[in-house]
């Protein structure tokens, strides 16, 4: 009697799972990693950008010399971006605005960060941006910058008659309304809950002054502008972006590696060092490179850099104990207690 030849079936193989002749590897039989093993990285869904075991972002956090501060002054967001609250912005334009590093864009920051508090106690904020108002037009002029952040707080604060009057100011003063100063009026015209006609009257205008740009029909261009106020909502509101106030406060960033660019050379976290000179380097510099040439910025060829593993990427980051300003004085009269 002859023998019927059988397959031989043992783990880690299948009868016949696919295309191949002698059967595939079937990975539910496989040896699974340890959970231990497995929860030491990042969710492996993760390609890009590297996976790096958990334990290693706050060394390189401290490697980089970043510190934490209770979440009453500053936290990193849902986006792993620092933010300071409205608060912090505040005393800190006390503080340091008649210093000589404190600069327009310093005044217009101040007040974008106010937002939110603007729209939920215009009382007791708006005269806060008021301040910061007549002292940027004190020491600096009027300009559109503060202008627009004033017309944008005002916006928030349903105070559609103060919008109208730095409008018709900023048309006295010479300063042409641009394509952020259309929009604001807009976005006050709709938060007060103004006719739909107000708001195409002031976009109307900044097409025919060709500050805001137009490809399809007006109607068209507009109806995409107010579906977009629409997504955009209020910080009071039920609904929109605006609406949504689950901050993601964490003292540190989830992600320490992550990237702005192309390469790992260019990372959105760098060392303090780094962030420090840099800014060294365009104060002292500032105005006198050649502007619009090839010598402006250094020329981004990450392909041409060397890609491979290093040291580092066994290892991890190297230790370093982490940043304290223990020297610092205490932050005002009123002492917080840990976020975290």
């Amino acid at each position: 009697m002859l023998r019927s030849t059988v397959v031989a079936l043992k783990k880690g193989w299948t009868h016949n799972p696919g295309q191949t002749r002698r059967g595939g590897k079937n990975l539910a039989w496989r040896p699974k990693i340890r959970p231990a093993t497995l929860d030491a990285f990042v969710p492996l869904t993760l390609v890009h950008p590297r996976r790096h075991p958990n334990s290693w972002h706050a060394r390189q956090f401290n490697l980089l010399g970043y510190t934490t501060w209770p979440k009453e002054i500053g936290f990193y967001n849902a986006g792993d971006n620092f933010e300071i609250t409205p608060e912090t912005a505040w005393k800190l334009y006390e503080k340091c605005s008649n210093e000589l590093f404190w600069t327009k864009l310093h005044n217009e920051k101040t007040i974008i960060i106010m937002i939110p508090k603007v729209e939920k106690e215009p009382d007791a904020y708006m005269s806060r941006v008021n301040h910061v108002f007549r002292h940027h037009l004190k020491r600096f002029g009027a300009d559109h910058f503060i202008y627009n952040a004033v017309m944008q707080a005002a916006a928030f604060a349903k105070d559609f008659a103060l919008c109208e009057q730095l409008f018709k100011e900023m048309d006295t003063l010479g300063l042409e309304p641009n394509a952020q100063t259309y929009v604001n009026m807009m976005l006050a015209a709709k938060l007060c809950g103004l006719p739909r006609d107000k708001c195409e009257a002031y976009f109307v205008e900044g097409i025919q002054k060709e500050m805001i740009p137009s490809v399809l029909r007006i109607d068209t261009e507009f109806q995409m502008w107010m579906d977009q106020l629409d997504r955009l909502g209020s910080f009071t509101s039920g609904k929109g972006y605006l609406s949504v106030n689950e901050e993601g406060a964490k003292p540190m960033p989830k992600d320490m590696f992550a990237l702005w660019g192309w390469h790992r050379s260019e990372s959105k976290f760098v060392s303090r060092d780094k962030i420090i000179k840099e800014q060294v380097r365009s104060r002292v510099h500032g105005g006198k490179e050649m502007v619009g040439t090839v010598f402006t910025k250094a020329l981004r060829r990450p392909w041409a850099l060397y890609n491979g593993m290093l040291p580092f990427d066994f290892r991890g980051p190297a230790y370093r104990r982490p940043t304290s300003f223990k020297d610092a004085p205490s932050f005002g009269t009123q002492r917080t207690g840990k976020a975290y």
